[in-house]
């Protein structure tokens, strides 16, 4: 489901930016209609700070407790998902993703993502892409019991 045009991962203010706190609002209604659709779990891909907080109480309040949430926690912005985003017409239509997704450089911004995302009740947190950056799935294993999630390219449907 492509929730904007525009190809970036929220709610666009006048110059093109991302704004957080409006973007979680669409989230979780959007999480808590793919539950009422009978989803098993969401996965939120967006890199909004607070998602998964905003997320889980919008689940647990609409009757959700049960449905897991899988965040997109330490994905990077990378020229991995160029192929992708090609083939499925998902590239923004201006600037980069930079703005809210993460510097390969700063592999200690991951990990206090990651412990964020699960202190907000993720039930599991991924790493994207993961070929490249297997030291941070090693990274963010041993500074938590929760599960994790490698992955490289994905055909889910887009957040």
């Amino acid at each position: 489901m492509r929730v904007h045009d525009h190809g970036h991962c929220g709610v666009l203010d006048d110059h093109g930016c991302v704004m957080n706190d409006e973007t979680l609002e669409l989230l979780a209604k959007e999480a808590v209609t793919h539950a009422e659709a009978g989803a098993d779990m969401v996965a939120p891909s967006d890199m909004m700070d607070g998602r998964v907080g905003a997320i889980r109480e919008a689940l647990d309040e609409a009757g959700f407790d049960n449905i897991p949430i899988m965040a997109y926690s330490v994905k990077y912005a990378s020229g991995y998902y160029g192929p992708f985003r090609e083939a499925a017409d998902s590239a923004p239509t201006f600037g980069d993703r930079k703005q809210y997704q993460m510097d390969p450089a700063n592999a200690e911004e991951g990990i206090r993502e990651a412990s964020l995302d699960i202190a907000e009740g993720a039930d599991m947190v991924m790493v994207k892409p993961a070929l490249a950056y297997m030291d941070m799935i090693y990274r963010v294993k041993t500074s938590s019991a929760i599960r994790r999630s490698p992955t490289t390219s994905r055909a889910s449907t887009r957040w």
